[in-house]
């Protein structure tokens, strides 16, 4: 591994100071990765790059979701074949990890990223109370009282829950991205 320039040692030896706030040693944190992000000679990924890739894995992991909740089964699919195909993604995308160095974040996208988190937040609300409210219809016109949860399905909702966080995050933070850019054109 190569060594840190004088400059993140310097910044280290500071952040080892016991004195500092919490607000003063995150702030050097920043300052470390940001010198860290000049001296890394590795192609960049803009904030946007990653947002596209986080929405990419929320789209599969929500496919996934579904297909397992809705207890969806191919006899004629060895059993193998979808672990294989995470293993595959994971792979792929712990091969572009190592080959790209992330851009840190800068103020405006750390705040549109808030925005968008709290819309993730409002999306989750609403699909716990959509599916709770879409199972007690199921089950009243069935005739039963209790409702049987398995940790298949428990798993299956939390996966969902997951795909719907990261979709409706990243997707509001392309979106409140893209929005700046086009006032500016103007």
């Amino acid at each position: 591994m190569k060594q840190d320039s004088k400059t993140i040692r310097e910044l280290y030896a500071k952040y080892q100071k016991p004195h500092m706030t919490r607000a003063e040693r995150q702030e050097l944190m920043e300052k470390i990765y940001r010198e860290r992000y000049k001296d890394d000679p590795r192609k960049p990924v803009s904030q946007r790059g990653q947002a596209l890739m986080n929405l990419i894995c929320g789209v599969i992991i929500f496919a996934m979701a579904m297909l397992m909740t809705l207890g969806i089964k191919a006899d004629n699919i060895p059993s193998s074949v979808p672990l294989a195909a995470i293993v595959l993604f994971m792979a792929v995308m712990g091969y572009f990890e190592v080959r790209h160095k992330k851009e840190p974040a800068d103020e405006l996208s750390k705040e549109l990223m808030l925005k968008a988190t709290s819309y993730s937040a409002y999306a989750m609300i609403i699909t716990v109370w959509a599916l709770g409210f879409i199972t007690t219809l199921i089950s009243n016109k069935r005739g039963e009282e209790f409702i049987r949860v398995n940790s298949d399905n428990l798993m299956g909702l939390t996966m969902l829950l997951l795909g719907v966080y990261l979709i409706v995050r990243n997707a509001a933070y392309l979106l409140l991205d893209k929005a700046p850019a086009e006032d500016e054109e103007e």
